[in-house]
């Protein structure tokens, strides 16, 4: 099952094509789906999707100016980019990607909260821009 996260990202990838920044895609995807406002609203999924379009990670999104560094959603997005490049069987369980992205990134917290849908529809999508996973680690 596709969750709402990954239907998101999936419908802002259509929007850069109309000339809007990721942020705004982001909020039109999240308008143009059914869902409870507090779906629409959560931030880590969010947060992973705008920061790596704004960094240049995500194909068919323009590099904004960086006025801020990536977030960590962001970056555990790059770690689980790498990861699957090296595993491309991790991408059939979130439970051991998560596991493997933790082991890789140091990371403590234990719900990937809604990033690793944005992970897995980018890389499905194959809309993530990473010139070689090696610099992620």
């Amino acid at each position: 099952m596709t969750s709402i996260y990954e239907r998101i990202t999936r419908a802002a990838l259509a929007h850069p094509h109309f000339g809007v920044n990721a942020a705004e895609a982001w909020e039109q995807a999240c308008q143009a789906l059914p869902g409870a406002p507090s779906t629409r609203r959560k931030g880590c999924p969010r947060s992973a999707f705008v920061s790596l379009a704004e960094h240049g990670y995500i194909r068919g999104h323009t590099p904004g100016p960086v006025r801020r560094p990536l977030t960590e959603n962001a970056s555990y997005c790059l770690v689980g980019a790498a990861l699957l490049a090296e595993q491309p069987e991790l991408a059939r369980s979130k439970a051991r990607l998560w596991e493997a992205i933790q082991k890789r990134g140091g990371i403590t917290r234990h719900n990937h909260n809604g990033v690793l849908d944005v992970l897995l529809a980018l890389h499905q999508q194959g809309a993530l821009v990473i010139q070689s996973p090696a610099h992620l680690l």
